[in-house]
């Protein structure tokens, strides 16, 4: 393979998803610690299994995603050369079922500690995903596979 192709083929420079998650989470969990404010009221156990369906969800929706890849034969990490664009599965319903399913993850742990600090937290996450890691991929994308993917974004939406 040339360098022209593996350039073609390759993002360039991206922030791993998974890092963001981390620090989000992270700077969320030790601002709750320091300062914890609550965004519900009181609904004792519920508050938790609440929090608990949509870490669920969020996980279901994320594996969902990295499945279709796996069907499509295409990497999931975006430091590898992309081999298909993916539109079916979870894909028809959301451009980017793994990043959601990390938000829907960070606002359950939100919601199971019921914590705003955790709540900011995801919030902050899904705009670092759309700035710096979703917008470079579709502008990538829109590059790598020109209007088959354009036509994509037109029917699909970003988030749900």
């Amino acid at each position: 393979m040339n360098a022209s192709t593996n350039e073609a083929d390759r993002q360039g420079r991206v922030v791993p998803p998974p890092l963001l998650v981390l620090v989000c989470l992270g700077g969320g969990w030790v601002a709750h610690r320091l300062r914890p404010v609550r965004f519900l009221p009181d609904l004792g156990a519920v508050g938790p299994v609440a929090g608990a369906a949509l870490v669920l969800l969020g996980l279901v929706v994320g594996v969902a995603g990295v499945r279709e890849f796996h069907r499509h034969r295409t990497p999931t990490s975006p430091f590898r050369p992309t081999t298909a664009l993916v539109t079916s599965g979870v894909f028809r319903f959301t451009r980017n079922p793994m990043y959601l399913g990390f938000v829907l993850l960070t606002v359950g742990v939100a919601v199971a500690f019921n914590s705003v600090a955790l709540l900011v937290s995801a919030l902050l996450l899904a705009v670092l995903l759309d700035a710096a890691v979703i917008r470079p991929e579709e502008r990538f994308l829109t590059r790598r596979y020109g209007s088959d993917f354009e036509a994509y974004l037109r029917a699909t939406r970003r988030w749900i």
